[in-house]
């Protein structure tokens, strides 16, 4: 375990990496403890404050995890999503992550909702407040905004069992494309309760508009993601088939 010394990285960091690389490779498996701080440092050749910071990283970001009085050990391997199957309405038959409504209403529009729908606040809107679980753990909050007047037949608790997508379309809308944005938040105390998480974790957030065949704006929605549980990434063809 050798660090160059003379690179402009930071040391913490060549320690990080190569604690990472060990984790990646699968060399530390799953649940495996690792050396002591003093122990590493010692490996290392640097400071034990070098290496609390290496690990603290890792364990922000979600590899590794201490526990009191025992150590620091392996984090269980995060599943790789795609992040257009987890944000867009399609998907394969089977392939829906388990969903649990928690609220939904008929109620009018607030300025932002109206905004992002291009309709008139106090306009009604269907509002769905939904978790999407990972292995039985709360890995999102997804709140959802439909526009009353084109989606009169949508059943809310419908989407515990089907994609909106299916829903909608079922409802006589037809659905032509979506504008996808992407941002980042710190969990307040809502997300942190109901996401099982530190007040202030990191949070992705990525928001939705979805379109009719005549360009109107009939759903928005925001994705509150804890990336902890869920490695997303993008992936697409550069040449069409």
């Amino acid at each position: 375990m050798k660090l160059n010394k003379n690179l402009p990285t930071p040391l913490y960091y060549q320690v990080q990496e190569i604690l990472d690389e060990k984790i990646s490779l699968g060399q530390w498996e799953e649940g495996f403890q690792l050396p002591t701080e003093k122990e590493l440092a010692r490996l290392f050749n640097v400071s034990t404050i070098t290496v609390k910071r290496a690990v603290q990283e890792l364990v922000k970001q979600g590899k590794l995890y201490r526990v009191r009085g025992k150590g620091t050990f392996v984090s269980k391997k995060v599943k790789e999503k795609n992040i257009l199957d987890a944000v867009t309405f399609g998907g394969k038959e089977g392939a829906m992550s388990p969903h649990k409504l928690i609220y939904s209403s008929v109620e009018p529009a607030d300025d932002m909702i109206a905004n992002k729908l291009k309709i008139t606040k106090g306009d009604q809107v269907i509002s769905m407040i939904r978790l999407k679980y990972e292995d039985d753990v709360p890995a999102a909050i997804e709140y959802s905004y439909l526009v009353y007047e084109l989606c009169k037949n949508f059943s809310p608790l419908s989407t515990e069992k089907d994609l909106i997508y299916n829903i909608v379309q079922q409802s006589g809308v037809q659905l032509d494309k979506v504008k996808i944005n992407f941002s980042s938040i710190v969990a307040g105390a809502y997300e942190a309760d109901v996401l099982n998480i530190k007040k202030g974790a990191p949070l992705f957030v990525i928001e939705r508009v979805t379109y009719t065949n005549e360009k109107i704006p009939v759903e928005y929605s925001k994705f509150v993601l804890r990336h902890d549980k869920v490695d997303y990434y993008i992936e697409f063809n550069l040449h069409d088939e």
